[in-house]
């Protein structure tokens, strides 16, 4: 008996809704496989997206403004810059053949709160703009004995440019340099100042000096090991060096104390190392019960409180003990059997902290130096900053 109309339309209804059920049920698991296949790509390749990210992000300015503690916004000295552009630059390194030894200072009492612009005004002349250098071991090393040479009557503006151009036993101009080296070239050849050398953020400028002016060279270099040797030598003699590790947020700081947020990442250089920037290290402070310190560094007047900064205490300074070892990698033995730590050995934020550190054969971590100056050897001039 052939099935009434009725019976055909209740058939032809019941394979649409199955057609349509399986229809829909491939079209979720397609959307699950695609979603799956975008996670595993940003897995796979994290540096794609982030590598080309401009550094004055509006939704990352954004974000910091409504996470961070300090105050953020788009940076001048940035503009048209991607976070690639930031890593490109090689940043600073230590080559373990500096020899610099402790400095002997006198326990004195150092006020909670000091700030080297204060006590010598005249020493602090507007920050320097590296441009696309990678001169911060230059900009920071001239910066500190220029303020040194100043705060002892003698004030002049040393020429970092005369680092890039002539260091090249361990600088490599704008491809980086040496924190703890730098200072053998400054004690053999001295600095002339900005005006005889300027500074042109290129290293391919000719290695020159003025025929008319004597370089100030340093006579001995030293370095302090703790939070309370690291004042007491700026209170009696005056800023020092210091590095820090650079951080994706740390670049658009316009203010406030410094410290990296939770979704902060940790720039690396073109081989995978942490990228390291030199900046000069001037006093110290406490707002409510955060301990800060304050820094010169070398973005321009546009970054920061008019190019300088206050830096939380152990947070991107790098003020604690430890180190890399010569060549900034772990050996094959102190690494894993798969190359990574179980989760149980990472740290709460995914970082390690500077006391996990690889431990070598100098601290770069401590590498804060002291300086003294010397005249020409026809018209010796020692100055000696608090005695060694």
């Amino acid at each position: 008996m052939a099935p009434s109309v009725d019976e055909r339309v209740k058939v032809a209804r019941a394979r649409r809704r199955d057609a349509k059920t399986q229809s829909y049920t491939w079209w979720i698991a397609g959307t699950a496989t695609t979603v799956l296949f975008a996670c595993a790509a940003v897995i796979v390749s994290p540096d794609g997206g982030p590598f080309e990210t401009p550094v004055n992000d509006a939704s990352f300015i954004a974000h910091l403004q409504h996470n961070a503690r300090w105050q953020a916004g788009e940076v001048p000295f940035f503009k048209g810059w991607t976070i690639g552009d930031v890593q490109r630059l090689s940043g600073i390194r230590v080559s373990n053949q500096g020899g610099i030894p402790e400095c002997s200072l006198p326990e004195v009492d150092v006020p909670e709160s000091f700030d080297a612009r204060q006590r010598w005004p005249r020493c602090f002349p507007p920050v320097f703009e590296m441009g696309n250098c990678s001169a911060s071991w230059a900009l920071a090393a001239a910066a500190s004995v220029s303020h040194r040479l100043c705060i002892s009557n003698r004030p002049s503006r040393l020429s970092a440019q005369q680092l890039l151009s002539c260091e090249r036993e361990f600088g490599q101009g704008c491809d980086g340099g040496s924190l703890d080296t730098v200072w053998k070239y400054m004690k053999q050849s001295g600095l002339v100042t900005e005006h005889c050398f300027p500074y042109q953020a290129a290293d391919d400028v000719p290695c020159a000096t003025c025929g008319t002016e004597e370089p100030n060279r340093v006579a001995s270099v030293c370095k302090v090991s703790t939070a309370g040797s690291i004042r007491r030598e700026i209170f009696l003699n005056g800023p020092v060096l210091a590095p820090v590790m650079l951080m994706n947020d740390f670049l658009l700081y316009r203010g406030g104390i410094y410290q990296e947020t939770r979704t902060a990442s940790q720039l690396v250089t073109p081989d995978r190392q942490r990228q390291l920037h030199a900046v000069t290290l001037l006093g110290w402070g406490i707002d409510g019960e955060q301990e800060y310190w304050i820094i010169e560094n070398s973005f321009g007047q546009g970054w920061g409180e008019d190019g300088y900064a206050k830096v939380k205490r152990d947070g991107v300074l790098l003020e604690e003990p430890g180190a890399r070892p010569p060549n900034g990698r772990r050996t094959a033995a102190e690494r894993p059997p798969n190359g990574r730590r179980t989760a149980a050995e990472r740290p709460p934020n995914g970082r390690r902290t500077a006391a996990e550190l690889p431990t070598g054969e100098y601290s770069v971590l401590r590498s804060m130096p002291r300086f003294v100056f010397a005249g020409t050897p026809a018209n010796p001039k020692v100055l000696n900053f608090g005695g060694r």
